[in-house]
């Protein structure tokens, strides 16, 4: 089990690292401060991961807050940047970010079925659900337009 949990949060970890790295390469403030939001999900990631590890129920966290957060960002986003100048720098850095995330979910989905305990199992489906609202950020970011949020 605790090889399950390391390679969780070597994903987490490297999901951080890849965000606060873009992030120092965003054209505006606005598309950082998303990516640094993004980042800071990646950090309580791997933080219930360790609980997880240690054998403790992580807390549940108010999953509609951050997704109010990222609305709110966009409206900025939308509002003030320039589309051009976004995708000109950026466009495969968010291209390989959404590959990123696509991973995380197939690897957290593929060890499902490996973690005992429903309340393990439900932290881990929380985590899915946030990877994939990450997905839903960064095309959002693409296209410049509010996030589509998938349905939990």
């Amino acid at each position: 089990m605790n090889e399950i949990w390391e390679l969780a949060k070597g994903i987490e970890t490297e999901g951080q690292r890849f965000y606060r790295n873009l992030a120092k390469e965003a054209p505006f403030e606005e598309i950082a401060g998303v990516l640094h939001f993004l980042a800071d999900q990646e950090k309580d990631h791997f933080e219930i991961f360790c609980l997880m590890q240690d054998g403790i129920v992580p807390r549940k966290h108010e999953k509609k807050e951050a997704r109010n957060i990222a609305k709110k960002a966009f409206q900025t986003i939308i509002t003030n940047v320039n589309k051009t100048k976004m995708l000109s720098g950026m466009e495969s850095a968010l291209k390989s970010a959404v590959a990123l995330e696509k991973k995380s979910i197939e690897y957290y989905t593929s060890i499902l079925t490996k973690i005992k305990g429903n309340e393990f199992r439900a932290g881990v489906n929380a985590i899915i659900e946030e990877e994939r609202d990450h997905i839903a950020i960064l095309q959002s970011l693409k296209e410049l337009k509010q996030p589509d949020f998938p349905n939990p």
